[in-house]
């Protein structure tokens, strides 16, 4: 597991090392790592067997030691950083940055710039967050969590080639350092090189046969190659291994789903939503119930899944995930070609944003999202000076936040203007522009080549949809539709 969260790429293996300036017979290797900034020995204790727990992505177990660092500190920057980073909902995130902006004024400059670059990313600026991390990989480059919290970055950025490089400089400092190995195995993989994905990956299992998360991570390999069987006895592994281990056995359902096996993957998810020991964790495991009926394009399957998912989110009073479940069913009825009920949800989002007491950063991406679905709403009604309006409105807003890939949204929002407007070479470059890790936009980019002329092309790229193989709810409702573009094609060759 590389764990992914709505706020951004969780980053993963991070910083710190040992003591901050105890005596002068500090050796010169802890003097060159990142500080640690505490004036209570139990709340340092409790930090570094959080950061164990945290490295091995036992995440519940890591935020409950950071909790004890805290109490035992209320001053503790980097144990609020950590906390935040094990938290279970984004509005904790974000809460717990800021008490550590809050509390960073006396501590060393290195935690200084840790902390100011996860407030970059609280505010989606996302370059100025890599700028400061370089700045403190340069000040300790003999730090091996630091170089990996760059490499990091760089993967959020989607640079897989400069994280790549970030990875092995860990690597050199410590050939042994287990963590780095996963991240770079997930980098090689975002890359399309499964060939060293396997070769590094294989490492980490090597480093940490006795751990779950390593044969996690194998297993997500294996699940984009095609290889289901091999990545569901990987996730079997990591659940044996670790009975808690709920994102495996979560992963377990999604490669049935894969193979076709429904009601198997149900109960795969179900399974993990009794594990998974967060009322926001188990909404989510809920969610992915209602994706396994898209899978099979069953609208109706999935529309009861999402209304359980709400109703637990209002239980829990989750008004972020309420609004991103009212997104979702957006986008749902939005490739259903249903746009009046995608606008129903879309209003019931604005309602949440205008209600909840969220932080303001998590305002601003809800409204960015609002905004963003609206465009695509009503481009789909036809609407399609509103929606250029909206989707110019969606570029005011993310524009001056330094972050590109946010503007990667904005081409996709303009791709499929033009698109639905039916000029279809006018679409394709803005699909270029898009992301291109979204199965989504490489969807609607088919489309264009397809309505150009350009079949080759189109099928090509259907093909590279069909064969994805990575879960989200734009799989979910691209895959099946690109698998049936290809029995198409087929058909229409055999009748040649």
């Amino acid at each position: 597991m590389y764990r992914i969260s709505t706020r951004m790429n969780k980053l993963f293996p991070l910083i710190l090392f040992i003591l901050f300036m105890v005596s002068s017979s500090m050796c010169l290797a802890q003097m060159n790592e990142l500080p640690i900034s505490t004036s209570s020995d139990e709340a340092r204790q409790a930090f570094m067997q959080g950061r164990e727990k945290f490295e091995l992505l036992r995440m519940e177990e890591a935020h409950d030691l950071f909790q004890e660092a805290v109490d035992d500190d209320n001053n503790f920057a980097l144990g609020y950083l950590y906390l935040g980073l094990t938290a279970p909902t984004n509005e904790a995130f974000v809460e717990d940055i800021q008490h550590a902006s809050e509390v960073a004024d006396n501590v060393s400059s290195g935690e200084q710039k840790l902390v100011k670059a996860f407030q970059y990313y609280t505010q989606q600026d996302a370059q100025q967050a890599v700028q400061t991390l370089s700045e403190l990989a340069a000040q300790y480059p003999s730090d091996k969590r630091v170089q990996v919290f760059l490499g990091n970055a760089h993967y959020n950025m989607q640079d897989y080639d400069k994280a790549i490089a970030q990875y092995k400089k860990a690597v050199d400092i410590d050939v042994d350092f287990a963590p780095v190995y996963n991240i770079m195995g997930y980098a090689y993989r975002a890359k399309g090189d499964y060939s060293d994905a396997e070769t590094t990956l294989k490492k980490y299992v090597s480093l940490l046969s006795d751990e779950a998360n390593p044969h996690d991570s194998i297993g997500d390999l294996y699940t984009k190659m095609g290889r289901f069987e091999e990545a569901i006895t990987h996730y079997s592994k990591a659940v044996e291994l670790n009975p808690d281990f709920y994102v495996s056995q979560r992963n377990i359902g999604i490669n049935y789903a894969f193979l076709g096996k429904f009601d198997q993957a149900r109960e795969a998810i179900r399974k993990a939503m009794k594990m998974d020991p967060t009322p926001s964790g188990k909404t989510y495991e809920q969610m992915q119930l209602a994706y396994t009926y898209l899978y099979q394009k069953n609208l109706a399957g999935a529309e009861q899944e999402m209304a359980k998912a709400f109703n637990m989110a209002e239980d829990n009073d989750d008004p972020e995930t309420m609004a991103n479940i009212h997104l979702s069913n957006s986008q749902i009825y939005l490739f259903y070609d249903k746009p009046d009920k995608a606008d129903e949800q879309i209003e019931q989002v604005q309602i949440i944003i205008e209600d909840s007491d969220l932080p303001d950063q998590i305002i601003q991406r809800l409204s960015q999202n609002h905004i963003y679905h609206q465009a695509m709403i009503a481009s789909a009604k036809g609407n399609y000076s509103d929606a250029m309006d909206l989707a110019n409105q969606f570029k005011h807003m993310v524009m001056n936040l330094n972050n590109p890939q946010l503007m990667k949204n904005y081409h996709e929002l303009i791709g499929v203007i033009t698109l639905d407007k039916k000029d279809y070479a006018g679409a394709i470059p803005h699909f270029k522009e898009a992301n291109q890790h979204d199965p989504m936009v490489i969807y609607k980019w088919a489309k264009a080549e397809s309505g150009n002329g350009n079949t080759l092309k189109a099928n090509d790229l259907y093909n590279k949809v069909a064969n994805w193989n990575d879960h989200s709810l734009n799989y979910a409702l691209v895959r099946p539709k690109a698998m049936d573009m290809l029995k198409m094609k087929v058909a229409s060759e055999e009748d040649k």
